[in-house]
């Protein structure tokens, strides 16, 4: 019993650190080519990875750049992307594969009802407001 526990924290150990970056704001702008906030319109599940097409709601970071669509790898960094969902991305200036995210490179989840996530929002606009 003992060595069935120890398996399994060790193995959640190992899938909680397997995902390691610098998840904040300042990071995700510092590397990003662009950031919008966009709502999923569908997910295709390609060979390795999700493509994830959108509609734009706003441009956050440089205007006009938005990618037709992203890429989600399947790894303990992805986060799913749900048609019908808004999120603020940040699309990656240098990534192996072009416009692919994750949570290192910067997803945020947001319901524009709810009022932690439009003040959420808010932040984020404020920081790359400064950062300009």
């Amino acid at each position: 019993m003992k060595l069935v526990l120890g398996l399994i924290l060790t193995l959640l150990a190992f899938n909680s650190n397997a995902c390691s970056c610098r998840a904040d704001i300042g990071n995700f702008y510092d590397k990003a080519k662009s950031a919008h906030l966009i709502t999923v319109t569908s997910a295709s599940l390609k060979d390795d990875y999700v493509e994830v097409k959108f509609d734009v709601i706003e441009d956050l970071l440089n205007k006009n750049m938005a990618p037709d669509s992203v890429k989600v790898r399947n790894n303990n960094c992805s986060l799913q992307l749900y048609p019908g969902n808004e999120y603020v991305v940040f699309i990656p200036k240098e990534e192996r594969f072009e416009n692919t995210v994750d949570r290192c490179t910067g997803i945020y989840s947001l319901n524009l009802f709810k009022p932690t996530d439009i003040e959420k929002l808010s932040e984020i606009k404020r920081y790359i407001k400064s950062r300009e």
